[in-house]
């Protein structure tokens, strides 16, 4: 007599086995999706800030934002071991940037502000250690560990001030917003500088320090792994 369904005992194999591929095969599909979700909200965000910092050195009679130093200085490249025509470059950027980020933030549609302490958020490097969001305040226009204002757009990604010391303009942008996690450098924090001084190799330096991941930026624009892993590009190295 032919039977018509299946036993008790072959039920609980197949469910085991269809558990056992899902628990190997979800995991991988989460963080493949997390991995898409950040590489895209990324590319949004800079693609933004890029073209709302060139709007802005616009204003200023540059071609670009990389020419905006040359706007207000000319070509230091005659002049590059002339320690005062230099300090003086430096000294009409410092004191024009209140109005350059009045500019920036008029171009980006700023919708909310928030001064931020120690104690509002946190925020993790690339290598997941904790550390309070405020690090991030030293690479913005208020130079302080202790607190910052926080800029947010429409879409729910914000940045901080831009920053100009050292003959170098940086600016921290988070692509969701501090309000969401995982406010993780390489993950939703970045950090926009020039001229370009860190590099890839920042990214990953395993070392605890909370800087650990500003140099991601060059890594994902590059698409090169984080720890060259050859794992296909950043963004699949992040998992």
């Amino acid at each position: 007599m032919a039977r018509l369904g299946f036993t008790l005992a072959e039920v609980l194999i197949t469910l085991g086995i269809i558990g056992i591929v899902a628990a190997l095969t979800i995991p991988f599909v989460i963080n493949k999706y997390n991995s898409k979700v950040f590489e895209t909200e990324f590319k949004k965000a800079n693609s933004v800030i890029l073209r709302a910092l060139d709007m802005t050195a616009q204003e200023y009679g540059a071609t670009n934002f990389k020419e905006l130093k040359f706007a207000f200085c000319g070509d230091l490249g005659q002049f590059d071991q002339d320690t005062d025509k230099q300090n003086a470059c430096n000294e009409s950027i410092t004191k024009e940037l209140p109005n350059i980020n009045a500019t920036l933030r008029n171009y980006l549609g700023i919708v909310d502000q928030e001064k931020i302490t120690t104690n509002s958020y946190s925020m993790y490097n690339f290598e997941k250690d904790r550390f309070n969001y405020t690090n991030l305040c030293a690479f913005s226009d208020e130079l302080s560990h202790l607190k910052c204002t926080v800029y947010y757009l429409k879409d729910g990604s914000s940045f901080l001030g831009l920053s100009y010391r050292e003959a170098q303009f940086t600016l921290i942008f988070d692509t969701n917003g501090p309000r969401k996690n995982p406010n993780r450098l390489g993950y939703d924090i970045w950090e926009y500088e020039y001229p370009k001084w860190r590099h890839c190799g920042w990214c990953n330096m395993k070392n605890g320090n909370w800087m650990s991941g500003l140099g991601c930026y060059y890594c994902a624009i590059e698409n090169v792994d984080s720890d060259n892993s050859d794992k296909g590009g950043y963004w699949q190295s992040l998992y």
